[in-house]
């Protein structure tokens, strides 16, 4: 059983290539895993219409594969993975460049949803090289959401793979350490700790992320204040040497300038 004390090694996934990028991060434990938070948000609108969608949107769109195939450019020598979907409401065509194993991972009768921009070539609307996962009943969108995390990486780590990996420590652990008194948490009303971490990860709305925010920000401030208070009581524990006051010398001194 995982615990916030464990290894990163112990996630799925997790060889030792990918622990040594995790590393470089100092990232060691899952409790440093949870507390590697995002530097920003992507922020998507979610778009039910495939017919009306507007050019330079950035918009999460969901639908069924009606087809997905690779192939080779001569000229440049890339391969181009072309993709349409459909929904109720119409299709849309779906490029991603030099990613010729998406084919693998994505097949024909899939439920994907996809985060993008739309952009028009030749006439026609569709999405370049957008995050896509499969839809799974009952399964958490972490890489097509509203709000979606970016993070500080290293070099051998995607986003994908780090927000993977978070959201598998968040699921597994049961139990994260506490440390504000829960008369704090209650008087000032904020989040606990477990609840906070998920919402500073995979917020679902922008209130979610703003009480986030707010629960950690008053943990810095609470943690410095504490600090504080222990160094000034250490201090005052402490004897000063007296200092010899030679005043008749002094008085010479001063009347002499």
């Amino acid at each position: 059983m995982l615990t916030y004390s464990s290894p990163l090694n112990q996630l799925n996934k997790v060889g030792p290539k990918t622990l040594n990028a995790l590393h470089k991060l100092d990232l060691k434990t899952i409790l440093d895993l949870v507390f590697y938070f995002p530097n920003r948000y992507e922020r998507y609108e979610t778009a039910s219409n495939l017919n009306n969608l507007k050019i330079n949107q950035a918009v999460i769109v969901s639908g069924q594969i009606d087809l997905i195939r690779n192939k080779k450019t001569f000229k440049k020598r890339m391969y181009i993975t072309e993709a349409l979907i459909s929904n109720d409401s119409g299709s849309l065509e779906i490029i991603w460049f030099n990613q010729p194993f998406i084919t693998k991972t994505l097949k024909i009768g899939d439920s994907i949803s996809l985060a993008g921009k739309i952009t028009l070539s030749n006439g026609r609307l569709l999405m370049v090289s957008p995050t896509y996962e499969k839809i799974i009943e009952n399964k958490k969108m972490i890489h097509t959401a509203s709000l979606v995390p970016i993070y500080n990486l290293s070099s051998g780590l995607t986003q994908k793979q780090l927000r993977y990996f978070i959201h598998q420590a968040l699921e597994i652990i049961k139990e994260i350490p506490e440390y504000l008194p829960p008369e704090i948490i209650k008087k000032y009303q904020l989040l606990d700790i477990k609840s906070a971490l998920n919402k500073i990860h995979f917020p679902n709305t922008n209130l979610d992320l703003d009480q986030a925010i707010d629960r950690f920000k008053f943990s810095e401030l609470f943690i410095f204040r504490l600090k504080s208070y222990f160094v000034r009581h250490e201090l005052d524990k402490k004897l000063a040497l007296p200092l010899g006051i030679k005043l008749s010398t002094i008085k010479k001194f001063i009347s002499s300038l």
